[in-house]
């Protein structure tokens, strides 16, 4: 499913419009990325989730996890 998505203004003042199904930002540290995906996250609410990357994802051993199924039934019901 694509969707449209409204680009943050460059330093010329434009913004640009960009159809994207996903849309995956990368770049050095300290390039602005969190920024920039703040500025999109704000002026696009209904269609963007943003997830920040980790180095190293730790979950407690009390955490049981479930496939996408289970756990969409589960928040759904």
């Amino acid at each position: 499913m694509m969707s449209k998505l409204s680009l943050p203004l460059n330093k010329q003042g434009q913004s640009q419009e960009i159809e994207f199904e996903k849309l995956v930002i990368i770049g050095a540290n300290g390039a602005g990325k969190t920024r920039f995906g703040s500025e999109i996250e704000k002026n696009n609410l209904k269609v963007t989730h943003r997830i920040s990357a980790q180095k190293s994802l730790m979950l407690p051993d009390h955490v049981n996890t479930t496939s996408k199924e289970v756990a969409s039934a589960e928040f759904l019901y």
